[in-house]
């Protein structure tokens, strides 16, 4: 257990009575300093901070805690300044919520040679329904949206332009005649049967009335709410589907897979990345959100 900072969090916010002012004091983000409290308050049982309207109000267990950990914090903190040089405001700890499948396969990548270059440790938190509430609430730092977000207290900017591709084993590609798909015919791909997301036909409905101009009158075989097992299925030849291009590359290049069909212009998704606003006053906050805007950003405005 990392106790000594989550006793200097503590500290910082039982003196203060907030915080984000504890988090400027200390160089971390609010989420972290939430989740330090949070982590103090696991170990010992109770709660240390009631809310308010304006900052926090410590209860008597905190009074307790403050007046016997005070007095040896800041004599630490004393030897420790007299010999600092400098405080690095580039380091920390970052917590970054996102569908699991977008984080694991662009996010995580992009992040490898970032991290070792720098002493920032990333913390991941997988969601896709509560993003903007654990924002707000300081629970983390920067959400990966699959929708611009709009809120007077979120900020929000395309990052990452995702298609959508109709793709199955390479055995299902001498089932379907191109010159039938290309006049809008797809007995063929009716034929064949299909993997889907959900009950409701998610991705597929989407592009067969973007690409075809009518509704899926298909069949499914199999229904699995997991892009993992959903491409497993695919790659097993179970059937053919429609996913993300972003998590079908590794094996379209490895010849695993096939793209059985390649219109001019295939249903498009963005991904947006979101933080609180204010948030990128922080500096290691910034300096991850730039490396994200390098590294994923496909289309700016």
């Amino acid at each position: 257990m990392s106790y000594p900072i989550f006793l200097r969090t503590f500290l910082a916010v039982y003196r203060s009575g907030s915080q984000t002012r504890a988090a400027e004091e200390l160089f971390l983000t609010q989420p972290a300093v939430s989740q330090h409290i949070k982590s103090l308050e696991a170990h010992i049982g109770k709660p240390l901070f009631v809310r308010e309207t304006k900052g926090v109000k410590p209860t008597a267990i905190a009074h307790q805690l403050a007046s016997m950990i005070s007095s040896h914090l800041d004599s630490i903190d004393n030897i420790w300044e007299s010999f600092k040089s400098s405080v690095d405001q580039r380091s920390g700890t970052i917590y970054i919520g996102g569908i699991r499948e977008f984080i694991a396969t662009q996010i995580i990548p992009s992040l490898s040679s970032f991290l070792e270059k720098n002493a920032i440790r990333i913390r991941f938190v997988f969601d896709h329904e509560n993003l903007v509430e654990r924002l707000l609430n300081n629970e983390i730092d920067l959400a990966i949206f699959l929708h611009q977000v709009s809120h007077p207290n979120i900020e929000c900017e395309k990052l990452y332009k995702e298609e959508f591709i109709l793709v199955g084993h390479p055995k299902w590609k001498k089932e379907i005649s191109l010159k039938k798909l290309k006049s809008n015919n797809t007995t063929d791909l009716e034929k064949i049967p299909w993997i889907s997301y959900n009950e409701n036909f998610l991705f597929i409905k989407e592009y067969y009335q973007t690409i075809f101009g009518k509704p899926f009158t298909g069949e499914t075989k199999i229904v699995v709410e997991d892009l993992w097992s959903l491409l497993e299925s695919v790659l097993a030849g179970m059937g053919i589907a429609v996913l993300p291009s972003y998590f079908c590359k590794q094996n379209l290049k490895k010849n695993n897979l096939t793209l059985l069909y390649n219109p001019i212009e295939p249903p498009t998704n963005y991904f947006y990345l979101g933080w609180k606003k204010g948030a990128l006053r922080y500096p290691i906050v910034e300096l991850v959100v730039d490396h994200l805007r390098k590294k994923l950003r496909t289309l700016r405005s």
